[in-house]
């Protein structure tokens, strides 16, 4: 996949695609192309806050650290999922680890492009309060999916955040085949 296909994917899918159009061109032209290979990190705890990060091809598992123990993968992110928002908006360390589950490629908004647009379009920053309200409500839904007692009712919950109950689009589409749950 080439630039123009990966700006493509992220102009029609997910949270960048619901933005007005003028916003979300300025965006595009903004974002850097990167190919990573499976199991390569986007970004892990710790590391400072580089922008964000759309997923064009293949999928991230974003993973959380519990006290005393490795960090958990918690979600997986399609095409149109975007990452990175809480550490890139307030300038702050990351607090999770972005890995790649297989060759995946993303669009890269560094945090001085998004403070340059906040400056050109006043609209800007109500922009990615949206994303940051769409990552928190996904926050919320999985940690809904976690407290479920029943691991059929805890499976359930996550296929339907995964197919996108709490979004405006789904955010990874995926037969359920055993061959699909391998790779994070």
């Amino acid at each position: 996949m080439n630039k123009l296909a990966a700006v493509d994917v992220c102009r029609t899918q997910g949270w960048l695609a619901q933005m007005p159009m003028a916003f979300r061109e300025q965006v595009l032209q903004s974002c850097d192309h990167i190919k990573l290979c499976t199991g390569q990190a986007v970004f892990e705890v710790g590391d400072e806050a580089g922008g964000i990060f759309g997923v064009a091809s293949g999928r991230l598992g974003l993973h959380v650290p519990a006290l005393g123990h490795e960090p958990t993968l918690s979600f997986i992110g399609g095409p149109g999922f975007w990452a990175g928002d809480l550490a890139a908006v307030a300038g702050i360390a990351r607090r999770t680890s972005l890995i790649a589950c297989c060759d995946t490629e993303v669009l890269r908004l560094s945090r001085a492009s998004m403070i340059r647009l906040a400056r050109e379009d006043q609209d800007a920053w109500l922009h990615f309060a949206e994303l940051m309200a769409a990552n928190f409500t996904l926050s919320l839904a999985t940690i809904g999916m976690l407290r479920r007692s029943s691991p059929v009712a805890r499976i359930a919950s996550l296929l339907l955040n995964l197919a996108g109950r709490q979004q405006r689009a789904p955010l990874l589409s995926f037969e359920v085949v055993p061959e699909n749950w391998t790779g994070c």
